[in-house]
């Protein structure tokens, strides 16, 4: 009698490693999507501070209607930023400054739904930081 593995076998295992595969993978793109999130959330959270120390050591007010070059390049001549915190990791994600909370926030409106709902499932206060539409 040969040992080995029959065809049965070997399909078998085959089919619980497919198994396995199917439900680990979706919870590992969940999971960078929610790791990404928080990082942009830190980071929103690290440029509002850098404008207010800005506006508080320099004076004034900086323009945040468009949070973008022109004000990350004065955070970053002041040396209040470094380079890293000027685009959210999140893909289709922005910088905008809420006129209501007068903070930086995350604005996810034009990102993929997968994103959404993980949005979705962070805490109040992380939901805090970011904008849906």
């Amino acid at each position: 009698m040969e040992s080995g593995f029959t065809l049965i076998e070997l399909i078998i295992v085959l089919a619980i490693i497919a198994i396995i595969g199917a439900i680990i993978v979706p919870n590992f793109i969940t999971g960078t999507d929610k790791a990404r999130l928080i990082s942009d959330i830190q980071s929103g959270k690290i440029i509002q501070t850098a404008v207010d120390l800005y506006e508080a050591e320099q004076g004034g007010t900086l323009d945040k209607d468009t949070i973008g070059s022109e004000l990350f390049d004065k955070l970053l001549e002041a040396g209040y930023l470094r380079g890293s915190y000027t685009e959210p990791q999140t893909s289709g994600a922005t910088w905008q400054y809420h006129e209501t909370k007068k903070i930086v926030v995350l604005n996810i409106k034009d990102c993929s739904e997968a994103v959404k709902k993980v949005a979705a499932t962070l805490s109040e206060n992380e939901q805090e930081n970011i904008v849906f539409s």
